[in-house]
Formats: structure tokens, C-alpha cells, sequence
């Protein structure tokens, strides 16, 4: 009988998860912001776009309410994106989905045995 770790066991659950219910989904890296000179920022470069990797998202259905923001137009809800420990997902990182675009709010430290990241939806 061979016994595994804890560790080894949350594992093979984060892959079974990405696995049954993940699906592709192809970041986009803004490009990076570098100083002005004159006390601002400006953009360095264009967005890389990332190949899709399968991934767990906690779906349509937000972990906190819909806010909509005082101009009216905006509404974010937070959801969760889940991938292998190894998963490149940086905060930032956003992808289109429809109307709708995902941007990563949050990622968790220590990816022992998944990339965790926290998601906003913005969308009208």
C-alpha cells in the first residue's frame, strides 16, 4: 500500500477539479508601466497574450454581490480562478469572456498546490 502526503493529496484534488470542471482560458499580460520622467507613467510595449492553459473559474456566479460603481456603467463581482501550482497567473493578468472581462484582483502566496487568484468581473 503505498500513502501519500497531504500535500500530494490536495494535489491530485486541484488537478481532478481543473480537470472536470476547468476549462481554456488565455490570459492577457498588460504591458508594463514605466516612469515618465516627469513624475507620471507611461506604457512600455503592447499586452502579451498568453496560450491558454485549462483552469478552474468559480463561473457566473459571484462569491460577493454586484456593485455598481457611481457612473452607473460598471458592476464587478469577485470570483475565484484556480490553476496548477506551476500556473504563470500574475495580478493584472485579465481575459474576455462575451461582454463581460475578467481582470486578477489578488493572487494568493505560496502555491503549494494551486495558483489561486482573486477576480474581478467588470462588464456593462
Amino acid at each position: 500500500m503505498s500513502r501519500i502526503t497531504e500535500l500530494q493529496a490536495q494535489r491530485r484534488v486541484t488537478e481532478q477539479l481543473i480537470r472536470r470542471f476547468g476549462r481554456d482560458i488565455a490570459l492577457v499580460r498588460p504591458a508594463a508601466y514605466i516612469s515618465d520622467g516627469a513624475g507620471g507613467r507611461t506604457r512600455s510595449g503592447t499586452d502579451s497574450f498568453l496560450p491558454a492553459v485549462r483552469r478552474f473559474f468559480s463561473g457566473s456566479t459571484p462569491n460577493t454581490g454586484f456593485v455598481v460603481r457611481f457612473q452607473g456603467e460598471r458592476q464587478e463581482g469577485s470570483f475565484v480562478l484556480i490553476g496548477l501550482p506551476d500556473d504563470d497567473i500574475q495580478q493584472g493578468d485579465y481575459w474576455q469572456d462575451g461582454a463581460t472581462m475578467y481582470r486578477v484582483t489578488y493572487v494568493h502566496d505560496n502555491p503549494r498546490y494551486e495558483t489561486r487568484a482573486e477576480v474581478a468581473a467588470i462588464g456593462t
